[in-house]
């Protein structure tokens, strides 16, 4: 983002990241040793009963078998596989998988309109300011892929509506002064 947004800077922005990259070539064979027993459980994972992965196939199976509004965001059908606590939805900690597994087709047509009006909105002046909410967005977004995320109201869809609100009510720059990436 840096590199097309800050022109003057912009040598700078590539010598330091040819010295990382070059730091990284260096570094390949420890980091590889060190990430390696990482990666081996979470292939084992995949192959194993655990609650997650669980999960995520509930929500395929509650999907097929209620295709057009799901099981509903209350539903507690899942507490065989991950038992929630009290006063707790039981959820199936991927934002997609919530959707299709809670809310069915309806639901995916439901968020696929938010998520484009959001982007619209985020787009709507290119500037670096409404970038950054773009980015810090989506990154919300991919931290929902492996929790709740933006289904727990506070403090993660409170910061969602935060960064449309901010990209709604900025007004537009001059034409001259939009920055493009």
């Amino acid at each position: 983002f840096l590199f097309f947004s800050d022109k003057k800077r912009r040598l700078l922005y590539i010598s330091v990241a040819a010295l990382c990259a070059a730091l990284l070539v260096v570094a390949i064979p420890k980091l590889f040793a060190f990430f390696w027993p990482t990666i081996q459980r979470l292939l084992e994972t995949l192959f194993k009963q655990e609650a997650r992965i669980l999960l995520y196939r509930r929500a395929v199976e509650d999907f097929l078998a209620h295709p057009f509004f799901g099981t509903g965001i209350g539903y507690m059908g899942n507490r065989d596989v991950h038992p929630s606590r009290e006063f707790a939805l039981c959820w199936y900690h991927c934002a997609p998988l919530q959707i299709i597994g809670s809310l069915g087709c309806v639901g995916v047509a439901a968020y696929l309109y938010q998520y484009v009006t959001r982007v619209r909105v985020f787009l709507r002046s290119r500037t670096n300011f409404h970038w950054t909410l773009l980015l810090s967005w989506l990154a919300l977004e991919m931290m929902s892929l492996v929790n709740p995320g933006v289904f727990v109201p506070l403090p993660y869809l409170l910061l969602v509506t935060m960064f449309t609100v901010f990209a709604e009510k900025t007004p537009a720059p001059a034409a001259d002064a939009v920055a493009s990436p």
